[in-house]
């Protein structure tokens, strides 16, 4: 059947009769059929447009267009700890994974900030958010329009996805990292998107600063 639809199918069967009326009774008429079944389907085949090839068009345009990839976005991801090994390699290698920047701050709570293509941040968050936790939410993400995927990265404000280490304070006996909060608005400010610090903590990072000094 090729690339012939079955009501192609019916319209040359159709013709076929008809043209079959046309012949003189009696007349030898087989070659005449087959030559004209044969031009015919070669008209019909030239004409139709290949199915597989005109879907597959129209997936690398949407793809092309898709609005997500001229996104910038930026997800900040708090949970009530990070402390799990399997967790943390897990966060690192998806964001490695899905070309996104940032960082994993393990302790309690547990921050996560992450940075790129808007695609790519939901397909992170959707697999984080998939592990077994105590508590996690999605604080605060801000999206950032551009024209070429090119401008992504200029809107960066980390260079790479690190897990941090800020010294952390235990108590409890010792079953729990409690962030200095002082240091890790410090390391905001070095990477200037001291802004966020108010999405985890909800309160203002140099007020914190000072109380972690004092």
């Amino acid at each position: 059947r090729g690339n012939l639809t079955r009501d192609k199918h019916q319209e040359i069967n159709k013709d076929l009769k008809e043209y079959i009326t046309t012949l003189e009774k009696g007349e030898l008429c087989m070659v005449n059929v087959l030559q004209w079944l044969q031009d015919c389907i070669l008209k019909s085949t030239a004409k139709a447009p290949d199915a597989n090839n005109e879907d597959r068009k129209s997936a690398e345009g949407q793809e092309s267009e898709d609005p997500a990839k001229s996104v910038f976005s930026r997800y900040l991801i708090q949970s009530h700890h990070i402390y799990g090994k399997d967790k943390r390699r897990n966060i690192l290698d998806w964001a490695t994974e899905l070309s996104l920047t940032g960082f994993c701050l393990p302790g309690k709570p547990g921050c996560i900030c992450v940075e790129g293509q808007k695609q790519a941040c939901e397909k992170f968050w959707s697999s984080v958010r998939r592990l077994n936790w105590k508590k996690i939410s999605l604080r605060h993400h801000e999206d950032f329009f551009v024209a070429r995927t090119e401008e992504l990265g200029s809107l960066r404000c980390f260079a790479k996805f690190e897990e941090l280490n800020l010294d952390p304070h235990t108590c409890h006996g010792g079953r729990e990292n409690i962030m200095d909060k002082g240091k890790m608005y410090e390391f905001l400010v070095a990477h200037n998107c001291q802004h966020i610090f108010s999405f985890f903590f909800s309160v203002e990072g140099q007020g914190s600063l000072r109380e972690t000094s004092q």
